[in-house]
Order: C-alpha cells, then sequence, then structure tokens
C-alpha cells in the first residue's frame, strides 16, 4: 500500500513539474514570438518612415532644383519680410531683378521647347500631372499641353504683375547708393551658387536638351535683361 501511496505522490509531483516546465516553454515560446512580431513591425515603420522621408525628398528636390519655383518662394518670402520691415532697395532691385529676368527668359524657352517642355512637365511636375488625371475627363496627351499652356500663361504673367508692383516696393525702400551694382553682384552670386552648388541648371541642360551654344546664349539673356531692368529701377527712384 505504501509502495503504491509513493508511486502516485511521484505521478503528482512530476505532472506539476512538467506543467510548470511547459508553461515555462510556453512562456519562453510568446516572448520569442512576440519579440519576433515587435521586430517586423519596427522593420515596417522604418520602411514607411523612409518612403515618406524619399517622398518628401522628391517633392522638395522639384522646388528647390527648378529655377521659376526657387525664385517664385524666394520673391514670396522676401516681400512677407517687407512688409513688416524696413528694407533697401538693394533687396528690392535684386529679388524683382531676378525674378522677372528668370521668368521672361523662361517662357522663351518654353516656347522655343514646345515638345520637350511637355515631356520635362510630365517628369517633374508629376503630382499635378496625376492630380488632373484623377480629377479630369481628360487624357494624358490633353492634360501635357494644358499644362503646357498655363506655365507659359505664367511665366508671361508674372513678371508683368511684377514690374507693376515694384515701383511701390522701390519708393518705400531705404535708398542707398550703387544699389544696382550691389544688386548685380548679389545676383551674379546667386547664379553661380545655382550652376556650382546647387546644380540646377543641370535639370534645364538636360530635360530640355540644351546645347552648350543655347545654354550660354540663355545665361548671357537673362544677364542682359537683369541689367536693363537695373536702369529701369534706378530712373523710377530718381523720379
Amino acid at each position: 500500500m505504501k509502495f503504491k501511496e509513493e508511486k502516485e505522490e511521484n505521478k503528482e509531483e512530476n505532472k506539476e513539474e512538467n506543467k510548470e516546465e511547459n508553461k515555462e516553454e510556453n512562456k519562453e515560446e510568446n516572448k520569442e514570438e512576440n519579440k519576433e512580431e515587435n521586430k517586423e513591425e519596427n522593420k515596417e515603420k522604418d520602411t514607411k518612415e523612409k518612403d515618406n522621408q524619399k517622398n518628401i525628398y522628391k517633392i522638395l528636390k522639384t522646388y528647390y532644383k527648378v529655377l521659376c519655383w526657387q525664385i517664385a518662394i524666394l520673391l514670396l518670402l522676401i516681400l512677407l519680410y517687407c512688409n513688416y520691415y524696413n528694407y533697401h532697395d538693394t533687396l528690392i532691385y535684386f529679388i524683382y531683378g531676378t525674378f522677372i529676368s528668370i521668368y521672361l527668359n523662361a517662357s522663351i524657352i518654353l516656347i522655343k521647347k514646345y515638345k520637350i517642355c511637355i515631356k520635362f512637365n510630365k517628369k517633374h511636375y508629376n503630382n499635378i500631372f496625376k492630380l488632373c488625371k484623377k480629377y479630369t475627363n481628360f487624357n494624358e496627351k490633353n492634360i501635357c499641353i494644358l499644362l503646357f499652356l498655363f506655365g507659359v500663361f505664367c511665366h508671361l504673367l508674372f513678371p508683368l504683375i511684377a514690374l507693376y508692383y515694384v515701383k511701390d516696393y522701390i519708393k518705400d525702400s531705404i535708398k542707398t547708393q550703387y544699389a544696382y551694382i550691389k544688386a548685380f553682384i548679389i545676383f551674379i552670386i546667386y547664379g553661380l551658387v545655382n550652376i556650382y552648388i546647387i546644380d540646377c541648371f543641370k535639370v534645364y541642360k538636360n530635360s530640355l536638351e540644351l546645347t552648350k551654344t543655347e545654354f550660354n546664349i540663355i545665361l548671357t539673356s537673362i544677364i542682359l535683361t537683369f541689367i536693363g531692368l537695373m536702369y529701369y529701377f534706378e530712373s523710377i527712384k530718381k523720379l
């Protein structure tokens, strides 16, 4: 009898030990599974964050690499500053002169490189292209043509608006000597930064298939337009 009782006791002990061992094993397995799941979730989050960063970079790249967007944003920021603080005529000469020079010459390029510009718009303004495709009934070809016409219209209209409003800003500015020379120096530095550091002219050179001669003619035309505007701004200041 005693022997039987001992056996039963041993059995119960073994059962309890096995239960405890199984519990511990299950706990460890669950921990490992949870760790793996957490790792996978973290990986997914990291990949999503990286994708978002890439998308943001692509959007920002469009704005700082495309010269027209760059100078338009710069103009808005400077005008915002001028509305709250005192400003010198040199600043107005530079920003308005650069903006008008770039946009007027860009409109000539747009008209001259009509077919290539349509491809350029599709590549660099892909988000706008997708929105038009999604919310309108136009086909791809018509959207490209509409974007091109809208681009030409803006590149011709905005400089005219700038020429109209620049008079008020020059009259309200703090007058300085040799403002046109200082503005021209800043303009040259701005151009060199874009050519050699930001390298935004490379976008136009590659996308619009510009030859070296065409590229040099455009740069010369922008500089000459800027110089002509400096003379015009000085004549406004003397009135």
